[in-house]
């Protein structure tokens, strides 16, 4: 009788037949002939292995293996912990040039980002991988690998600023007298509390026209400066 590969010749039935088995995952004939697994065990690779993971396909995986896809979808039993194609959480791949360890993709020696960023990028360890960034506009990376700006922060030039000091959000020529930190948009044209800049308050009775304060009562072409 003549086996495939990674099978071997073993009784298969009561009356001392035989016939070709997979010692890979026979259960009664695990890495050997008549080697069987106890009822809470698998047989894997050839090694019956303790069976304590969730199922998997109709199989239950071992140890602490988890249970993912492959590219055609078939659940197969993985190490989240060291699979290129599953490094962390199930479909989450490895670049080509990172292996997964300990759930996270790194780097092989040599290899990374570090050649392919254009100039002003700088490479930094993000989401699993290394991936070019400009530090002096990323958010995550504002001024150098891992630096955060906070809440109502934009990174400009390197440097974690607070988004409306960058950003203009008023519309129709009005200024946000509110910067940095609060919105505030007016029209230094007729604003009497911003009146032709910001901050400057026309008195009591007045009003802003074209920027000034004028005083109704007072004669055309004189303007209330207190």
């Amino acid at each position: 009788m003549s086996c495939g590969e990674d099978e071997i010749c073993c009784v298969t039935d009561p009356n001392g037949g035989l016939g070709c088995v997979d010692a890979l995952e026979d259960e009664n004939n695990c890495g050997g002939c008549g080697n069987e697994c106890f009822d809470n065990e698998t047989c894997l690779s050839g090694v019956c292995a303790e069976v304590t993971g969730p199922d998997c396909g109709g199989t239950a995986c071992p140890g602490d293996l988890d249970c993912c896809e492959d590219e055609n979808g078939v659940a197969i039993c993985v190490s989240r912990s060291t699979s290129a194609g599953n490094c962390g959480w199930c479909g989450h791949e490895c670049p080509y040039w990172a292996d997964c360890e300990g759930g996270l993709c790194v780097p092989r020696s040599g290899d990374g980002c570090d050649a392919s960023c254009s100039q002003g990028e700088e490479c930094c360890f993000e989401l699993g991988w290394e991936v070019c960034v400009d530090t002096g506009s990323d958010e995550l990376n504002c001024g150098g690998c891992g630096i955060m700006c906070g809440w109502g922060e934009t990174c400009s030039e390197g440097e974690c600023v607070p988004w409306l000091s960058v950003y203009d959000p008023c519309l129709f020529g009005r200024v946000n007298c509110g910067a940095p930190y609060d919105l505030e948009c007016a029209n230094l044209g007729t604003d009497e509390h911003n009146c032709g800049s910001c901050g400057v308050k026309c008195a009591h009775g007045s009003t802003c026209v074209d920027g000034v304060c004028t005083s109704p009562t007072m004669e055309e072409g004189v303007t209330d400066v207190r």
